[in-house]
């Protein structure tokens, strides 16, 4: 029994490597939901709800977190001591979920086309127009409350805005005015600041 499970176990990865080795992008298929790992958004079909949290299919988070499978679809990371990976999520932009499947953190800001990473602990969210600061268990350390929030690398601190405008220029934009706060890696507001978009001239 032991060698027929074991054979059956291998003749699937065999058929999930065939799949995603064929066709436009890569295809690997759970049942009849097939997922493009060259897409960053997985389909509906791939994501269920359960007791009122939302899940990815677990087979496809076992292959991800088991290197199995790679891709834009999804990208392990490793965060305060547990894995996740990153995922677009239908009609409700990029999250986090962990080896069970179970998204963990939602509404994680862009960045670089992708999701944006932790730093110590702590990843940006913003849903609407609203911006915070979540752990690697989804709670929330800042709550959505700032109008824009973004890491300052220089400090390792992020900034935060309240009352700013967004500016575009070509694909470029930022956002500028309002009042400015530093915010430490405990997710503790320490101080005021200028703009940091200003021009030292304009300061």
């Amino acid at each position: 029994m032991g060698t027929a499970r074991t054979l059956a176990r291998a003749a699937f990865f065999t058929l999930v490597s065939i799949s995603a080795s064929k066709g436009i992008g890569q295809v690997v298929h759970y049942g009849n939901c097939p997922i493009d790992l060259e897409r960053a958004e997985l389909p509906e079909c791939a994501i269920s709800t359960v007791n009122g949290h939302l899940y990815v299919k677990k087979r496809f988070a076992g292959d991800v977190f088991s290197g199995r499978v790679s891709g834009i679809a999804a990208n392990p990371i490793s965060v305060s001591g547990k894995r996740l990976a990153s995922t677009m999520i239908p009609n409700d932009g990029w999250a986090y979920f962990d080896r069970t499947g179970l998204v963990v953190v939602q509404h994680i800001s862009t960045f670089d086309s992708g999701a944006d990473v932790f730093h110590y602990g702590l990843v940006s969210v913003n849903k609407g127009s609203k911006w915070g600061l979540a752990d690697s268990t989804g709670r929330f350390i800042v709550p959505m409350r700032y109008d824009r929030l973004r890491y300052d690398d220089a400090n390792s601190t992020w900034l935060a805005c309240t009352g700013c405008q967004i500016e575009v220029a070509g694909e470029h934009s930022w956002f500028t005015g309002g009042s400015w706060v530093r915010i430490n890696v405990r997710g503790k507001v320490t101080s005021s600041v200028s703009d940091p978009n200003l021009q030292p001239n304009e300061k």
